[in-house]
């Protein structure tokens, strides 16, 4: 049944900032970075179907529906930077917690479903996590374009994150050009 709180619910995870640790010319949501990620993610998983990997139970449908709500419990959590959830595992594993019971406990089933990432099989969670790191990079790089040089070194963090999960999955990503 169509429920209008859910899709308030919905649009409001949309609105948090990202980048809150950096300067930026154009400030960025999530909605933003969930569409451009869900659009990659699509394009990425459709080409390893397309270049043989049709057996892999890989769904370019589900996996853009995932990224499109991959971030949306950060409504509750705000963005915490990468940096921080790789430094502190203990928080990462506190933040991971928090974020999957706002999302149990206020998503419908419907979304819940595509929300965890335990619903994906190892292949399309790879994707995801590509898409998701692809998506920061592009930004860093249209960020370095307009003369913003503070995102320099995000973008070397990003590029990094992208070349060890390149070189983790090179099957999964063999297709895909970094830069």
């Amino acid at each position: 049944m169509f429920d209008i709180n859910t899709i308030k619910l919905l649009r409001l995870g949309g609105n948090v900032e990202r980048f809150h640790t950096a300067r930026l010319i154009c400030s960025q949501n999530v909605a933003q970075h969930s569409f451009n990620a869900a659009l990659i993610a699509h394009h990425i998983a459709t080409s390893f179907i397309d270049n043989g990997g049709h057996e892999c139970g890989v769904n370019p449908d589900k996996i853009a529906m995932h990224m499109l709500l991959h971030d949306i419990s950060e409504q509750a959590t705000g963005d915490i930077p990468s940096y921080a959830k790789k430094n502190y595992p203990k928080f990462k594993e506190l933040l991971d917690e928090a974020e999957r019971d706002w999302a149990n406990e206020n998503l419908p089933l419907e979304f819940s479903s595509l929300y965890d990432k335990d619903n994906f099989n190892v292949i399309e969670n790879i994707i995801c996590k590509f898409a998701d790191q692809y998506d920061c990079a592009l930004t860093c790089m249209e960020e370095l374009s307009m003369g913003n040089s503070v995102m320099q070194e995000v973008l070397d963090r990003c590029i990094s994150a992208l070349e060890a999960t390149v070189n983790r999955n090179p099957l999964v990503l063999s297709n895909v050009a970094l830069y």
